[in-house]
């Protein structure tokens, strides 16, 4: 039920497998974010990239970027 857009992986000193997500659209809303961070149990990433043509919404980015207490 989900779709990536390219996994990668990297075998250089640390290994780390990446999944990239491209959007072309004017924002990108928290549960585009939220949807692809649930995507790497089934892809077993540990690096999520996600690209726009448009802006994170201020919801996208805090749940990335939590901000510090």
């Amino acid at each position: 039920r989900g779709e990536v857009d390219l996994m990668a992986a990297s075998d250089t000193f640390v290994y780390s497998r990446w999944q990239v997500q491209c959007k072309n659209s004017s924002r990108v809303d928290v549960d585009v974010v939220a949807k692809e961070i649930g995507m790497t149990f089934m892809t077993k990433a540990d690096v999520v990239l996600i690209i726009t043509t448009g802006r994170f919404t201020s919801d996208a980015i805090r749940v990335v970027l939590p901000v510090p207490a």
